[in-house]
């Protein structure tokens, strides 16, 4: 039972890792899809991933990929098994829910960790927003939309590029 939860332990440092460190080199090569799907594979706990998406602009898939893997860090910390991901996406956005089966929390009067604040602000900075419906003894989830479309000439500047690169501690934003 102690290496189990060593190797659970484990598990959830590296997706925290990954959730705070480096652009991940599949993210770039292979895309936001892919990227998800091979976290879901190195989990410690069931991660179901329903719907596909198409490749986005580099900014676009950082910041999601970074929210979802926050968030899928955060249900394996408080919640239990298993942990849905859900992406879809129109001509106009990408969305992803992430859901868990965990005691829930009241997002109203509960202080919210440096987890949740780096996702909305990392999903601000590229014109995008967060939802987060939980309450006490019932499921968490997270809903985030992302413009996919339109003039990003607003998003793409080089204080929006800090923010994201100092929120996620990456060398390139």
């Amino acid at each position: 039972l102690t290496t189990l939860a060593d190797e659970a332990q484990a598990a959830i440092d590296e997706i925290h890792a990954l959730a705070t460190g480096l652009y991940p080199a599949i993210l770039e090569a292979e895309g936001l899809d892919t990227a998800i799907r091979t976290m879901a594979t190195t989990a410690p706990v069931p991660i179901t991933i329903d719907g596909t998406i198409e490749r986005h602009p580099p900014d676009i898939e950082l910041a999601a990929f970074y929210c979802i893997s926050e968030a899928v860090t955060n249900a394996m910390k408080h919640a239990q098994p298993p942990i849905t991901i859900t992406l879809t996406q129109t001509p106009t956005t990408l969305t992803f829910t992430i859901t868990d089966t965990g005691p829930g929390f009241n997002p109203d009067t509960t202080p919210h960790g440096s987890g949740l604040l780096n996702m909305h602000d990392r999903l601000d900075t590229i014109g995008g927003t967060l939802t987060i419906t939980s309450q006490p003894n019932t499921h968490t989830t997270i809903h985030a939309t992302i413009p996919t479309t339109g003039d990003r000439s607003h998003i793409d500047t080089p204080d929006n590029r800090a923010v994201l690169a100092q929120s996620i501690g990456a060398d390139r934003p």
